[in-house]
């Protein structure tokens, strides 16, 4: 029996909505000594929609101080190209390019995004885990980029899985042998993909984003394993710091300040990358557009610069 109104006519806002799917690709690159899979639009539309609205207005973004080495050894201090974000459990800290990162409190939506990143990495074969943090990166045009690097800090469980989430503007990804610079791949990441890299991936492989894409927004979500930092864990990396003779920032303690904010959020200027960095920075890979992503096995042609710095600025 059809839907009626009020009156007895057809009513037809009662009428099914259905609401648009967009399939679910998986790819898995078979990397030796390595795991690395693709699942393209495992985030939907409703999805990637709803968290792009919390994503660019919802939270207290921050562009920070940031020190880095170049290859010949100097340091390097200047602000950060793009707007960054740490969310962590309590008493897990994230270091890198000279600054200590403590983590803010976690935003319920982000909670949402990691844990059906969590799920992901049980239908990619391997167990299932809490990831405790999150390095957000705001990228507000294709001139923000990353340099090859390996995620390899001294605060992250060697060896764990690295997922990562990316809501807007389509960008590529790059994967570089690191014994072998002739192997590389490029992956096109897409609104709603997710990345897993996983196994000695770190050890053997480099990734970056390099320039260019699409003109809009892209929001990328590293969710990471880390050491929970202790004061006197905290105290040694200070003092080993020292022994090299880097200039530190002692951040202070975990507060579990919000990291979230009612008012909009705060665009940054695009800023040029200098390759040959050396070092380590959040990662990203970006997207947007409801496309198919795709993959390229690129073995010929032009390399990307390599630098062990994920971060160009």
């Amino acid at each position: 029996m059809s839907p009626k109104g009020r009156w007895g006519k057809k009513d037809s806002k009662a009428e099914t909505k259905v609401a648009q799917v967009l399939p679910v690709r998986r790819t898995d690159l078979e990397l030796q000594d390595a795991v690395c899979v693709q699942i393209e639009n495992y985030y939907t539309i409703e999805e990637c929609e709803r968290y792009m609205e919390v994503l660019l207005n919802g939270l207290d973004w921050k562009k920070q101080d940031i020190t880095v080495s170049k290859l010949d050894g100097r340091l390097i201090e200047g602000i950060e190209p793009r707007l960054t974000l740490f969310m962590a459990d309590r008493g897990v800290r994230y270091e890198y390019s000279g600054r200590d990162n403590e983590g803010v409190e976690w935003h319920p939506a982000i909670l949402e995004i990691k844990e059906k990143a969590e799920r992901a990495l049980v239908e990619c074969g391997l167990p299932r885990i809490a990831f405790n943090s999150v390095q957000l990166n705001r990228y507000d045009g294709p001139r923000h980029s990353l340099g090859m690097h390996a995620d390899n800090e001294p605060d992250l469980v060697r060896g764990a899985p690295i997922a990562s989430v990316t809501f807007g503007a389509s960008r590529e990804f790059r994967i570089m042998r690191r014994d072998d610079e002739s192997k590389n791949w490029v992956l096109n990441l897409a609104d709603g993909c997710f990345l897993l890299m996983g196994g000695d991936m770190q050890t053997h492989y480099l990734h970056g984003v390099p320039p260019g894409g699409e003109k809009s927004v892209r929001i990328n979500l590293t969710f990471r394993l880390c050491h929970p930092r202790d004061e006197a864990r905290t105290e040694a990396l200070a003092e080993a710091k020292l022994a090299k003779g880097e200039a530190i920032e002692k951040g202070s303690p975990w507060r579990g300040a919000s990291g979230y904010r009612k008012g909009r959020g705060k665009s940054s200027e695009p800023s040029e990358g200098v390759n040959g960095v050396k070092g380590q920075d959040a990662r990203a890979d970006g997207i947007h557009g409801k496309g198919r992503g795709k993959v390229t096995d690129s073995r010929q042609g032009s390399q990307p610069e390599r630098s062990d710095r994920e971060d160009a600025w």
